[in-house]
């Protein structure tokens, strides 16, 4: 009767454990699925909080931020350029960027790690590739960074992408973020409800489980690529031509850098002639010092041989 008792008395405990961990799990299972449908309802997802996370001196398109709100100066830390942009104008409003480090894509500097600060060049006096056709994490827009105009311009012909200058890249990006802001979801707008451990990098990864990140191709997979024909972000489809503010600058950018380009051949025409002028005059040089050379040691034998004669 006793061991009875005692059974019931276990089962009972047991059944009185198991609901409160059935409930948390329901709870969970309630918030997982609550967070996903909110990431779904949105084309672009941004995670970055402009703090340095884990993996982030890997990223291909990571961007470092100095920014001064009038206060003081703040440094933050970002997945990519677009991201940057948008959060920091969440986060501020409106602040100074005092400097900008963004990673060199490709390139002669790029193979020979010709870098200065964190693998990153100078973004203020990079050019970029803004490529239509391809997305950053999230679903931004990708955009990538070169030192050289040469490198910038060889890309976006392969990718049939424009090459953007510092201030161009700028101005699209915050009209990028002005126009798409109903589509984009940040986490930071919902602080307390991703403070659970975990929570955030859960919900990202259930929102884009068949995404991936390639170094070619950008952000792509199913989560991505059924949006692909409705993303806007595109100067035409809001049927006004933003280009024609940039079209007259544009041909005088066209003829400033085929100048540029023709007075670096001419440069390097003019390094290659002083070369051979050089090493012309290093051979006339060369054959003096042998004349001068000969000559010494002919006198050299003509004396010793006048003493030896004197001798005899």
């Amino acid at each position: 009767m006793r061991a009875t008792s005692l059974s019931v008395l276990a089962g009972l405990l047991a059944a009185l454990i198991a609901v409160p961990a059935l409930a948390q799990d329901k709870s969970t299972s309630a918030k997982a699925t609550s967070d996903i449908e909110l990431l779904g309802r949105f084309d672009i997802v941004i995670g970055d909080l402009g703090n340095r996370f884990d993996g982030w001196d890997n990223r291909d398109t990571r961007v470092y931020v100095e920014v001064d709100d009038g206060w003081r100066r703040h440094r933050h830390y970002f997945d990519n350029l677009p991201s940057a942009i948008f959060v920091l104008r969440e986060m501020y409003g409106r602040a100074r960027i005092v400097d900008i480090g963004v990673p060199e894509y490709s390139g002669a500097r790029h193979e020979q790690h010709g870098h200065e600060g964190h693998g990153l060049i100078n973004g203020m006096r990079a050019w970029y590739v803004w490529d239509d056709g391809r997305y950053s994490r999230g679903g931004a827009p990708l955009v990538l960074s070169f030192y050289d105009w040469r490198d910038a311009d060889e890309e976006a012909y392969y990718r049939r992408a424009e090459v953007l200058d510092y201030d161009d890249v700028l101005y699209r990006l915050n009209r990028w973020a002005e126009r798409e802001r109903g589509r984009i979801y940040w986490r930071g707008w919902d602080g307390d409800r991703w403070n659970e451990r975990g929570r955030w990098d859960n919900a990202w990864n259930r929102r884009w489980e068949h995404s991936r990140w390639d170094r070619h191709d950008g952000w792509s997979g199913s989560g991505v690529q059924f949006r692909i024909g409705d993303f806007t972000f595109r100067w035409e489809d809001d049927g006004h031509d933003h280009r024609s503010r940039h079209r007259g600058r544009d041909r005088d950018d066209h003829y400033d850098r085929d100048r540029d380009r023709d007075r670096d051949r001419g440069r390097d025409r003019d390094r290659d002639h002083d070369d051979r002028d050089r090493d012309r005059v290093r051979g006339r040089d060369r054959d003096r010092d042998r004349d001068h050379d000969r000559d010494r040691d002919r006198d050299h034998e003509r004396n010793s041989g006048s003493k030896r004669t004197q001798e005899k």
